[in-house]
């Protein structure tokens, strides 16, 4: 895995050939983890109340 400052120098100079992966490293390392589990459409919720 790139560096978050490697992939932040591609995304400048072009951002149309970052990949999804490297968004996301980029998006977590700006604002943390994802909050996974927490939302009103989560489907281990959905599973306990069926």
């Amino acid at each position: 895995m790139a560096s978050v400052e490697k992939i932040e120098q591609k995304a400048r100079r072009s951002p149309k050939s970052l990949t999804f992966a490297e968004a996301c490293d980029l998006a977590e390392a700006h604002f943390g983890p994802p909050r996974q589990g927490s939302g009103s459409h989560d489907k281990k919720k959905e599973e306990q109340t069926s």
